[in-house]
């Protein structure tokens, strides 16, 4: 009996381990995860850290020194999970519209440091040269959600 007892105790984690790394061979196969994973780690699913978005603003005006050259000036206010990140942003095309739409991204990057784990505000602000001097939309994205759209961004004075 206790012969037996023993050997349940060294085959049950056994089993158990072996049924663990069956599952991330499958994730690592390339293969969608089945809902039960999906449920099991949520953070998986968001690739985008930044928790709201809001007070987005988007102007033009002349404050360049190139002649038929415009600003672009976009700002807003996003809140992080924590202070350890680092935003970049980067420009998307110009649709073919008259007056076109701009795609911005915002790319929140980990600095891998201790952080204290608070929400935290972060004013963002993006400025760009353009020869445009209205756009029709300037929409915000953080990897494949939309923070914000900001329509008929004109030039002011």
């Amino acid at each position: 009996m206790i012969r037996t007892l023993k050997s349940l105790a060294i085959l049950l984690p056994t089993v158990w381990l072996a049924g663990c790394s069956n599952t991330v061979q499958e994730q690592s196969s390339g293969q969608a995860p089945d809902v039960a994973q999906v449920v099991e780690n949520p953070q998986t699913e968001r690739s985008c850290p930044i928790l709201h978005s809001d007070k987005w603003y988007a102007w033009l005006d002349k404050e360049t020194s190139k002649e038929g050259q415009f600003r672009l000036n976009v700002s807003g206010e996003i809140t992080l999970p924590n202070p350890g990140f680092e935003l970049e942003w980067s420009v998307g095309p110009t649709d073919r519209m008259r007056p076109p739409g701009l795609r911005l991204s915002l790319i929140p990057k980990s600095l891998n440091q201790m952080t204290i784990q608070v929400l935290t505000n972060v004013p963002v602000k993006y400025y760009m040269d353009t020869p445009t001097r209205q756009f029709r939309h300037v929409s915000i994205y953080c990897g494949q959600q939309q923070l914000a759209q900001i329509v008929d961004v004109m030039l002011t004075d």
